[in-house]
């Protein structure tokens, strides 16, 4: 059966009915995929920053944010994209040891 019958069969039965992407969607806005697993300062010679280790539970990914100052302090704040962002982030690491 597809959507169409579905749908028709549900409302004739008087059941409640969901497609995957409604299940998509409550998951997305009721369950966090997403959890931090480290942090570690990093001092610079751009300044000191705090750098955050995360894990994608779903997909096993881990991903890195570099956070210099208070991000909620209303003042502007550099935004750059994760692009390029690993080796970015090991050559910091490499400067961090070198000290």
């Amino acid at each position: 059966m597809r959507t169409p019958e579905l749908q028709e069969f549900a409302q004739k039965h008087q059941i409640k009915f969901i497609t995957i992407a409604d299940l998509v969607a409550y998951r997305r806005k009721t369950e966090c995929s997403v959890e931090r697993e480290a942090s570690a300062k990093l001092p610079t010679r751009y300044g000191d920053f705090i750098m955050y280790g995360y894990e994608n539970k779903v997909t096993g990914e881990h991903h890195v944010a570099l956070v210099m100052g208070d991000i909620a302090d209303g003042k502007p704040v550099l935004d750059f994209e994760e692009h390029g962002m690993a080796a970015e982030a090991e050559r910091l690491c490499r400067e961090k040891l070198q000290r």
